[in-house]
């Protein structure tokens, strides 16, 4: 949790290395959860006015350099993002269905052998 605490800028490269994922499939995650800078509240100049910040968590400053304010605030730009992409696959069904999606998902990942759920009766 500690890594996730105040702003962070890192490096593709950095990520890929820590991560152990391609730079490839990396890349593919970052071209979905970054902004390049000039575009984050490019239309805020008024307090009532639209902003695009929260939208994505992450800001993409150059070609290979990133930047995240705090993980627990970016947070909800990881998952605005993956209910756009949900969205664009499944649309309103999506939206109709999101909690039993959400459930069966939860279901797959607990699931697993990596897992293991214990109940205990409680007397």
């Amino acid at each position: 949790m500690d890594a996730a605490k105040g702003p962070r800028i890192f490096k593709r490269q950095e990520l890929s290395e820590r991560l152990e994922i391609s730079t490839y499939k990396l890349e593919q995650i970052l071209l979905d959860t970054a902004l390049d800078a000039d575009m984050v509240n490019q239309d805020f100049v008024y307090y009532l006015d639209e902003t695009n910040s929260w939208r994505k968590p992450l800001v993409r400053l150059d070609a290979d350099t990133y930047f995240c304010l705090d993980g627990r605030i970016a947070g909800y730009g990881f998952y605005e993002v993956m209910f756009q992409i949900l969205f664009a696959k499944y649309g309103t069904k999506f939206s109709r269905n999101q909690g039993e999606y959400l459930e069966q998902l939860v279901y797959q990942m607990f699931s697993g052998e990596a897992f293991s759920i214990y109940h205990r009766a409680i007397l």
